[in-house]
């Protein structure tokens, strides 16, 4: 499958003919009485609109269970919602790893394309799964995501009863050959076999992390390709005992950056857990990671999205190298924009569980970048959705959401403040008036709990000034 996509040297005679024409300038100053004319010429410039670049997305697919042969198979099919600012093309790529990719899918591209004179074309899609197997549970809804070269899986784990599988999918006409690198709650991992990986051009990979990294309880994971662009997904399930406790399906969250915003994180306010010095991921916490070696000190603040008082501003220092999770636990019920601020680049998630009787399920809330002044959003199928709206700018914005049917819903949200309308299931959206905010869709319900960012539109086709010569 393929989407559709003078050094100057100076030597030293030049140098001194500049400085021999200083002298000279200069000489004429002292020497002559009538001021020199003074010369102002405008650069000549143009703005160019390049031709629209087709747009696309990856749904990353089904769920996986993983064999004990280290085989995969999918069990059943997502339902999907695309938002769309034309038809778009669907295509399906290859999935060798999936033993049953016939029967309930594989990755699919959905593309739109520009042409010349028109519009930046628009599109966004999401999918949902829910999974009701022994020892698989949980709702996982997780956005279609945009190809990249470099991306960060800020989730996942590979402790006991739990596992994260890695899908790479590349959708470009070029190879990918993917190299891996692994952080955990020790420092960097000397993972075999990370470097490498060949990823053919129309073709999803699968990985079981506990191969590159076992035992790690707090893995960041970066993917950087050469060649094609890939979308990478990250599947996490947990079993406690024999009990399965939930699924979540991730794509990266924002790149690295010294402000990182994670909207609409929903906690369940379940008090302090016990310290009993053992891990424990049913907690709420922040996972955050800071490459290179020197520490970050970090501010981090919650804004209510139920316009209660927020929790006090936290503040830490990081080591740098070491993924590091920090407990949301003592925080009141509900919904907050988290907002963290260092004075250094980090990458940061957060998790959140819910139960509900003698079942649970976890979600990861991703970082998302600010977002442009208009967007298609997909809400993916499920019960309990809500869009997390957090506005850091200066002034309200007027927010204006336009569905398939033309029904149009007004939304205000203050400056510096969040709004959590519901929005129904399956629904497309075109939506304007949310430039410079950072948005997240997430679901709850009885059926699970899970999250994702929502993430700007590629810049590739934004209109350039251009200086001829």
């Amino acid at each position: 499958m393929a989407d559709k996509r003078r050094i100057a040297a100076t030597s030293g005679r030049v140098l001194t003919g500049v400085v021999g024409a200083a002298v000279f300038l200069g000489a004429g100053l002292v020497v002559g009485q009538d001021a020199l004319p003074v010369l102002a010429v405008n650069a000549p410039k143009t703005t160019v609109t390049p031709t629209a670049s087709d747009q696309s997305r990856l749904c990353a697919g089904p769920l996986l269970r993983q064999g004990g042969d280290a085989s995969f198979a999918s069990f059943a099919a997502p339902e999907l919602t695309t938002a769309a600012s034309s038809a778009p093309e669907q295509t399906v790529i290859a999935a060798p790893d999936n033993l049953t990719g016939d029967q309930f899918g594989t990755p699919t591209v959905l593309s739109v394309s520009g042409g010349e004179g028109e519009e930046r074309p628009r599109i966004a899609a999401a999918q949902s799964q829910v999974a009701g197997l022994d020892d698989l549970t949980g709702l996982a809804a997780t956005a279609c995501g945009e190809a990249s070269a470099d991306s960060w899986l800020v989730a996942g784990s590979t402790d006991v009863g739990r596992t994260s599988v890695l899908s790479l999918s590349n959708p470009s006409r070029a190879d990918a050959v993917i190299d891996l690198s692994f952080f955990s709650e020790t420092g960097a991992i000397d993972a075999p076999g990370a470097r490498g990986i060949l990823v053919p051009a129309g073709q999803n990979r699968v990985f079981a992390v506990a191969s590159f990294a076992p035992g790690v309880r707090t893995p960041v994971i970066r993917v950087q390709s050469s060649g094609g662009h890939v979308v990478a997904a990250l599947q996490q399930s947990v079993t406690r005992g024999i009990t399965p406790g939930g699924v979540e399906l991730s794509l990266p969250t924002a790149p690295p950056s010294s402000t990182q915003v994670l909207p609409g994180v929903v906690l369940g306010g379940a008090g302090p857990a016990p310290d009993t010095g053992i891990y424990d991921d049913s907690i709420g916490a922040l996972r955050i990671f800071v490459p290179g070696t020197d520490p970050a000190q970090m501010n981090i603040s919650f804004v209510s999205e139920q316009g209660t008082e927020p929790p006090q501003p936290l503040n830490y220092s990081i080591e740098g190298g070491v993924v590091q999770e920090i407990s949301l636990t003592d925080m009141t019920a509900g919904s907050y924009s988290v907002v963290i601020s260092s004075d250094l680049p980090f990458v940061a998630s957060a998790r959140t569980t819910a139960v509900a009787g003698e079942s649970s399920d976890f979600a990861w809330f991703g970082a998302s970048a600010p977002l442009e002044d208009t967007i298609e959003l997909a809400v993916a199928p499920g019960e309990g959705a809500r869009l997390h709206l957090f506005n850091p700018t200066g002034a309200d914005l007027d927010v204006t959401m336009t569905d398939q049917a033309g029904v149009v819903t007004q939304l205000a949200v203050p400056a510096g403040g969040a709004a959590a309308p519901t929005v129904p299931s399956g629904r497309a959206y075109n939506v304007s008036g949310v430039g410079g905010a950072h948005a997240q869709v997430s679901f709850e319900s009885a059926a699970g709990l899970s999250a994702y960012p929502i993430q700007p539109t590629s810049p590739l086709a934004t209109p350039v000034t251009v200086y001829p010569r």
